[in-house]
């Protein structure tokens, strides 16, 4: 089976990988000229996963159609901010029924769709071959090879059960599931919350203090995601508390936790932040999940408070308070 991969940021090039150990030939789409020359001319992507050497089996491309040309598992490894407006641009070039497979985490702003969803509405002709890949895997420990865990998830078993089949190995467990919503819900809510982590950090306020966010964070998780749909069971696994986590203590470079620690700092995310290379979609999701969050009526005063001080204003210190004595 031949594999394109859209997105050449660290999850996507990770993947890239993480199917090529598996033989599978597979072709790396770079919508960024210097990533693609850095790709073609030096086998590697430096400015996202230093020091990983990309393999033969990996073909980087900028070309779209060249990427897809003969796939039969596509994944779009794009944020969800911009994963609408891939869908539209794909959708006249897409093979004859591929599987198709979201590695975006995060709500789109506007609307607060998944990003399952929003392929849906976008390529409603495949429909029946849609999944989505989650869960608490690094993209810098899966592109090495070291272990780590996904969640598949689809609509019909088949689709899952292909895409465990393509990427699973010794050090890349790959559980099964249907619970699309379950899975999506929670590593959207795992991202937003590891940024309300970072705001913690940032403010010195030490790991207990994390630890509270994480645990009340949980539970906001599980209102939301089984509002939506999700099964409690999914949030409260590797997709939902595995990925919460690991994004709210991990020391490896995670983006919505570096966007937490700006604000605490007084620097506004995407303010040229050194090694910054895209907006961090947890802001994304916070507007989201406050829509949304208003719309089924629930109570949420961790996500509330981290929604304030992004749109509001609100000083991090007091927003830190606030969580760290609310109301069980």
């Amino acid at each position: 089976m031949r594999a394109a991969v859209l997105g050449a940021g660290s999850w996507g090039t990770a993947l890239a990988l993480a199917l090529a150990r598996n033989k599978t030939p597979v072709r790396l789409w770079a919508r960024n000229s210097d990533t693609y020359k850095n790709l073609l001319l030096k086998r590697a992507n430096e400015p996202y996963l230093p020091g990983v050497k990309i393999p033969e089996q990996v073909r980087p491309t900028n070309s779209l159609g060249e990427a897809l040309q003969g796939a039969e598992l596509v994944i779009l490894a794009v944020p969800p901010s911009g994963l609408r407006e891939l869908a539209a641009a794909i959708r006249g070039m897409l093979p004859s029924r591929p599987l198709l497979v979201s590695g975006a985490k995060g709500l789109e702003g506007g609307t607060g769709l998944c990003p399952s969803q929003i392929l849906e509405q976008e390529l409603k002709d495949f429909r029946e071959r849609i999944a989505v890949i989650s869960g608490p895997a690094h993209a810098e420990e899966l592109a090495r090879g070291l272990p780590t865990a996904v969640v598949a998830a689809a609509g019909n078993p088949e689709p899952a059960r292909q895409i465990a089949e393509m990427l699973a190995a010794p050090a890349l467990q790959v559980y099964t599931g249907g619970d699309l919503v379950g899975v999506e819900v929670g590593g959207a809510l795992a991202g937003m919350f590891a940024l309300g982590a970072g705001i913690m950090e940032g403010l010195g306020l030490g790991e207990s203090a994390r630890a509270i966010l994480a645990a009340g964070g949980f539970r906001e998780m599980l209102l939301l995601g089984e509002a939506l749909g999700g099964h409690r069971e999914t949030l409260s696994g590797l997709a939902g508390l595995g990925d919460l986590v690991a994004g709210c203590f991990s020391r490896l470079p995670n983006r919505n936790r570096e966007a937490g620690i700006m604000l605490a700092r007084g620097r506004l995310p995407g303010e040229g932040a050194p090694g910054s290379k895209a907006a961090a979609e947890g802001i994304f999701t916070a507007r989201a999940v406050g829509k949304l969050a208003a719309q089924h009526r629930l109570e949420m005063p961790i996500a509330r408070e981290i929604g304030a001080v992004l749109f509001e204003g609100k000083p991090p210190r007091e927003a830190a308070e606030a969580i760290m004595h609310r109301q069980r």
